[in-house]
């Protein structure tokens, strides 16, 4: 970490630029914390590999927030985004959906609670980086906003993970019951309506499974981190 000379602003669309500028030079771009503080600019390079040394990382933030006074940061790193679309798929991590994509996110947070977040798709095509169109929002639950309390941020991401999948089972409850809807109710003895049960396990079961298929196990080992879910 050091600190820069004093410097009164800065935007995030000079963020944004920066990073694609390290992204296309150096093929990589490590997490790191940009922060307006009381002495200039505060920059911070987060080193993590699993998880709980992400969660140290994030404690490492809001240590330097509140001892440099910063009003303003920004987290930068390259991410794996995926789309969660209401009852298309169950809860994975983003890193393990197998339409993952690589993806720039630039975080934006300020101590009056205006976030702004910056996801930029790329691709590499041989030695060429080609981004594709950002995506800006302005709703963040991310883990690395220190100006909220950690526990509130934990609990809307089990809120999310439970709506996801609610949406999914929900889903898939309709469409099996209104295909074999006629079939049970034109059934006439409890034989041919056990029959029919056990089509609409047999359909449910093979749901769950194809769900399985699109989930990668076992994850490229490397250091894109995965900053949870892309609506």
């Amino acid at each position: 970490m050091k600190l820069e000379e004093p410097k009164k602003e800065l935007c995030i669309k000079e963020v944004v630029e920066g990073a694609k500028c390290v992204l296309r030079i150096t093929g990589k771009h490590k997490p790191q914390l940009i922060g307006l503080g009381k002495e200039g600019l505060v920059l911070a390079i987060l080193l993590f590999e699993t998880d709980r040394e992400k969660d140290m990382a994030v404690e490492e933030v809001r240590r330097l927030v509140k001892l440099h006074e910063i009003r303003k940061y920004w987290i930068v790193m390259e991410a794996w985004k995926t789309e969660l679309k209401p009852g298309e798929k169950m809860f994975r991590r983003a890193k393990q959906d197998i339409d993952r994509k690589e993806v720039l996110i630039i975080n934006e947070f300020t101590s009056d609670l205006k976030n702004i977040c910056v996801c930029i798709p790329f691709r590499w095509e041989g030695e060429e980086l080609i981004f594709d169109k950002e995506a800006i929002s302005t709703e963040s639950h991310s883990i690395w906003n220190v100006y909220l309390e950690r526990q509130g941020i934990d609990e809307r991401f089990e809120k999310d993970v439970k709506e996801i999948n609610d949406a999914f089972l929900k889903k898939l409850a309709h469409n099996v019951s209104e295909k074999y809807e006629k079939e049970f109710f034109e059934a006439k003895t409890p034989e041919e309506m056990m029959a029919v049960l056990k089509k609409v396990i047999s359909d449910g079961a093979k749901a769950i499974s194809d769900q399985k298929k699109t989930i990668l196990e076992d994850p490229d080992k490397d250091d894109i981190n995965d900053e949870g879910l892309q609506d």
